[in-house]
């Protein structure tokens, strides 16, 4: 029985589903799956770790940096027994995200049995904010890995910007964000054959255009972005934008400002179930990120069979759209940009818009398909003959 050691931060509402996927898949190919969660909390995140279940073998450190935060997760988190758990338990593989903190630096280095694997979700946009001494620190630890679990090609390409040509070496294991689409689709396509008493009920006006956004209010999301284009777009339209956080009432201040008050509704923090009756009545689904590694809602969307508006630099974004098929890109940071992207999508008619929402869900069972997702991670991981260290460069 082989054993795969896979290292969190924290327990997330947005990873569940696939440690519990991993773990049950896992079982087929003779793999015992656990997680190791590094604390049980962030201060900046609002859920706790008791909020949801987690049906799979899981274990929170002990030995956190400073003990009266022995709750939150910090860079500076060493987990000594991370190590001795590994060596006790003699795991074959240990998923790792080197950049965490501290004490994964320690753990790219320390001597063990165990492949380590890679598990990264930057993006080459994050890659452009290195200085000198976080680029070499992040190289060096970089080629201790063999394999690379990523959500997709930005990562790929952000791990190559680190430390360049090493993706022809280490083996690829693709490893998104994934949902339980057929729960989830099945779900929203119930949904939707009551789309137009759902769409009175959450109040939406009739014949007008709705663009439906979420995630946490913060400068990284750019929805103060998305808010000015809403300014400047050609057609009618409203937006309708999910969840709280630190920038709330500067957005409000922005909507005031530019005199959006009828086009731009804040919607505060939806529960699941309100954010699956959003995607049903909705007509676009938009992400404006200036950041953002592998936003699960971009999954959501597409399983939803909702097409898509997403920024370039949104790290799925070349997984999710396919250009003028399922939905449009843009620069978040050009405005021009943004607004000609809303004002193409908005141009077509409604069998059109239909259409691509179609192609969301042909792009979402090829892309994020939870069952080939994991099937295909243990077919590579299991096939390979990688030794524990990728190869040094030839001289």
């Amino acid at each position: 029985m082989h054993k795969l050691l896979i290292v969190n931060n924290i327990p997330g509402p947005y990873r569940t589903f696939m440690f519990q996927k991993l773990h049950e898949v896992g079982k087929d190919y003779g793999v015992d799956v656990t997680v190791f969660f590094q604390a049980k909390g962030e201060r900046r995140r609002s859920w706790k770790a008791e909020d949801f279940d987690m049906p799979f073998p899981h274990m929170y450190s002990k030995s956190l940096c400073r003990k009266k935060e022995k709750e939150f997760f910090s860079y500076f988190s060493l987990n000594l027994d991370l190590l001795r758990e590994i060596r006790k338990h003699k795991y074959t593989w240990v998923v790792l995200a080197p950049y965490m903190c501290v004490g994964n630096w320690l753990l790219s280095v320390a001597p063990m049995k165990a492949k380590r694997i890679l598990w990264s979700e930057g993006n080459v946009q994050k890659a452009v904010h290195m200085g000198f001494w976080s680029k070499l620190l992040k190289s060096t630890l970089c080629k201790k890995y063999a394999y690379w679990a990523t959500p997709g090609i930005k990562a790929i390409e952000y791990l190559d910007t680190i430390r360049p040509g090493q993706s022809a070496k280490a083996t690829q294991l693709y490893l998104p964000n994934i949902v339980d689409s057929s729960a989830f689709r099945d779900h929203v396509a119930e949904l939707r054959t009551r789309r137009e008493e759902i769409r009175q009920e959450l109040g939406l006006v009739p014949g007008t255009p709705a663009l439906f956004a979420i995630g946490r209010l913060v400068e990284l999301k750019g929805f103060d972005q998305l808010i000015r284009a809403m300014a400047k777009l050609e057609r009618p339209a409203r937006l309708y934008l999910a969840g709280d956080g630190p920038q709330e009432e500067q957005l409000r201040s922005l909507i005031a400002e530019l005199s959006l008050e009828d086009r731009v509704v804040l919607l505060g923090e939806q529960t699941p179930e309100q954010v699956q009756q959003w995607l049903a009545a909705a007509d676009w689904f938009v992400h404006p990120a200036r950041r953002d590694c592998s936003p699960l809602v971009t999954v959501e969307a597409a399983n939803a069979g909702v097409p898509m508006i997403l920024s370039t630099q949104t790290g799925n974004t070349p997984e999710a759209v396919e250009e003028g098929v399922n939905g449009f890109t843009f620069d978040v940071d050009d405005l021009d940009s943004l607004v000609g992207a809303l004002n193409e999508a908005l141009s077509l008619p409604q069998d059109r818009v239909d259409e691509m929402g179609q192609e969301s869900l042909r792009i979402a069972e090829e892309k994020f398909d939870p069952d080939t997702v994991v099937h295909d991670f243990f077919k590579t991981l299991l096939h390979d003959k990688t030794p524990n260290t990728a190869p040094s460069s030839p001289k």
